[in-house]
């Protein structure tokens, strides 16, 4: 099926350390390693994964890292269509994680946001068209696109949205399905926002790390529990590849069976360190 993301790509230097991160205490790296990152990234490396047509729509300067990113992309199949930056002072996107044990994380972005983009291109609407489902990544520079966006599938990741945020009003009064990650919430915290979500939303998915995740429909709401607890090599990517994973499954299998599946996928990438299951011969594959 054709798939179609639009968001940021970045270069991120990803951290591990073997001690819990706390504050004013000196730390030693286990590993250190730069590579492309980003949400928008990882949906569109696990949608290749899953064997699907991937067009990936983002915005890199012509920078060593935009060139980092170009160079990646050329050894997939996930087809990039980039967008040149808004202004001529924009740098591409670059972060730092720093990873700890217990899924402890510090995301930190080291170059300032990218430029709004103003009215939505004409070869962006048309991507929109042909494709089967779109999947929408916050991004700072492609947020004032999203109120100009029509399509019958969106799927929206709000991350760590606590309920508050006003940025997310547009994409989630867009969206048709909503994940996003109660992990960090109390669990009156997780039903409240759940449910409140799903008044505008069609199905919303809480994840809970290793506790599973939450279903919310607008008349049921199920926790499904994961058939195995990992410890993880590196966390980042493990949200994208349940997101599209649960779209893909959900296209062929009954809702827990999607999930359950999803949940698989999500085990994968957490024990590779890439943002998707490291790859199989497509006979081995799902």
């Amino acid at each position: 099926m054709k798939t179609l993301v639009i968001g940021d790509v970045s270069i991120d230097t990803v951290i591990h350390l073997s001690q819990s991160i706390t504050a004013q205490t000196t730390h030693f790296a286990d590993t250190v390693k730069r590579r492309v990152g980003g949400s928008a990234a990882g949906k569109a490396l696990n949608l290749d994964y899953l064997g699907h047509d991937v067009t990936l729509v983002s915005t890199i300067a012509n920078d060593d890292a935009g060139q980092m990113i170009r160079a990646f992309f050329q050894n997939t199949s996930v087809t990039p269509h980039w967008i040149p930056p808004n202004h001529p002072q924009d740098v591409t996107v670059q972060h730092t994680n720093l990873l700890a044990p217990h899924d402890d994380r510090i995301s930190i972005f080291t170059t300032p946001g990218l430029t709004p983009h103003k009215a939505l291109p004409s070869d962006v609407i048309l991507l929109i068209k042909e494709t089967d489902v779109l999947f929408l990544e916050l991004s700072g520079a492609f947020e004032p696109w999203v109120s100009a966006i029509e399509h019958p599938n969106i799927w929206v990741d709000l991350h760590d949205y606590d309920g508050e945020n006003p940025f997310m009003l547009p994409y989630i009064n867009k969206a048709h399905s909503l994940t996003l990650s109660g992990a960090h919430m109390s669990k009156h915290t997780q039903d409240w926002l759940g449910r409140k979500l799903v008044k505008s939303a069609r199905t919303v998915v809480m994840t809970h790390a290793e506790k599973g995740v939450t279903w919310y429909d607008g008349k049921d709401c199920q926790t499904f529990l994961p058939a195995q607890v990992v410890v993880p090599i590196d966390s980042d990517g493990a949200g994208d590849g349940f997101a599209t994973a649960l779209w893909h499954f959900q296209q062929e299998f009954s809702l827990p069976d999607a999930i359950k599946k999803a949940m698989e996928i999500a085990k994968d990438v957490v024990l590779s360190d890439q943002l998707m299951p490291k790859k199989k011969p497509l006979t081995e594959r799902l």
